[in-house]
């Protein structure tokens, strides 16, 4: 599991209180519109940017003025803390505060630190921006800031360890420390790593000119499929043995008389077609929609060898609901693999997993502001 927990205040729909949502490896959102729940794939889509641009979500969508909560009290600072479990066991804390100026989203501050001491003694690592309280981290000796903070357009980043300061620059405010990770920095280095390997599935088009109908570039990244499902072709042609059996079985939940899935290449482009048992071939592009959608689940979920953290928009939508079932299976059997975070308007969904009632959160607005809630068995029967 990749996030312990996930802190959220001043941005989008979460105001000055905002939650602080302890995560399963399973988590279903469900709620009404407005409630909240793509929101907090938004937040997930942030700690994705890190390594690379964290504005680059933000400007996306319309901005910050349209991602600082817009509350009687809203405006001011966007916080974002996420406890990310680590490769030995232990956990970091990466906290990020967001700004508006002049239009343009600022990082006035950000930090990754342990968020408990090391058994091994002064070996743990802290990183923070800018380096102004130092004293305060855990068993550190006062260490003075080694430049002035900038005027608005470029921050003091140090790495600091029990020894004192270990490096010290000023870069620019709209880049995250990870993107400037490197393996001489293993904590950074870590996160860096898995954040660019979060996967979130938001944008899928159906329509007859949708990317999963077409073929795909025989020389597209095979590893995970990618948002709008158009290497799904070459991410299903790696499929071997039991992992494509266990693909072609649970397809049958859905599309019954479907034996095989197959994908030749041709001209530098690989094709997919589904296999009936009169021997007779279909191609994506005369699949229906509810069936590519379907396509494009297993291949997320069903994946041998899936990244940390996977997030779906409303999966169920557009299936039949007797497949609901399997979906909501589906989704208990991937988190056993990988943590994932869904979001549905779908009771069937929720019903199919009554048995694990930690997983779901229930998402409402109350007063302007997102909350949400874990309920326990009675209160979800309910």
């Amino acid at each position: 599991m990749l996030i312990n927990r996930l802190k959220v205040q001043g941005l989008l729909s979460f105001g000055r209180e905002g939650i602080d949502l302890p995560l399963e490896p399973l988590n279903v959102l469900i709620g009404p519109n407005g409630s909240g729940k793509s929101n907090l794939l938004e937040a997930l889509a942030l700690l994705q940017a890190a390594p690379r641009e964290i504005n680059e979500p933000i400007n996306r969508g319309g901005g910050v003025r349209e991602w600082l909560w817009k509350g009687a009290e809203g405006r001011g600072s966007a916080y974002l803390e996420a406890e990310i479990a680590v490769f030995d066991g232990t956990a970091l804390q990466h906290a990020i505060t967001l700004v508006d100026r002049a239009g343009q989203p600022v990082l006035i501050d950000e930090r990754v630190e342990p968020t408990q001491p090391r058994s091994d003694g002064p070996g743990s690592m802290f990183y923070c921006r800018p380096p102004r309280d130092y004293q305060a981290a855990m068993d550190l000796r006062t260490v003075a800031p080694s430049s002035a903070v900038g005027s608005g357009f470029s921050r003091e980043i140090a790495i600091v360890d029990a020894g004192g300061i270990q490096f010290a620059g000023d870069f620019h405010p709209d880049r995250s420390l990870l993107s400037f990770a490197t393996p001489l920095h293993p904590e950074l280095w870590f996160l860096k790593e898995q954040y660019e390997k979060i996967r979130l599935y938001r944008d899928w088009f159906f329509g007859p000119n949708a990317p999963l109908r077409r073929p795909a570039s025989a020389h597209d990244r095979s590893d995970y499929l990618v948002e709008a499902g158009a290497n799904l072709p070459i991410v299903l042609s790696d499929l071997q043995g039991s992992a494509k059996r266990r693909f072609v079985e649970a397809l049958g939940e859905l599309f019954e008389g479907i034996v095989d899935i197959s994908c030749p290449v041709t001209g530098g482009t690989v094709s997919l077609f589904l296999e009936e048992r009169d021997g007779r071939q279909i191609p994506a592009s005369r699949l229906s929609d509810g069936t590519l959608r379907y396509l494009g689940l297993l291949a997320v979920l069903l994946h041998p060898d899936p990244p940390p953290l996977i997030a779906i928009d409303e999966p169920d939508l557009g299936l039949h609901p007797d497949v609901v079932a399997t979906v909501a299976e589906l989704l208990a059997d991937a988190s056993e693999r990988t943590q994932i975070v869904v979001t549905t308007h779908s009771r069937m969904l929720v019903d199919a997993l009554s048995d694990r009632p930690a997983s779901v959160v229930v998402c409402e607005e109350e007063n302007g502001e997102s909350r949400f809630e874990r309920l326990d068995v009675a209160r979800l029967r309910r």
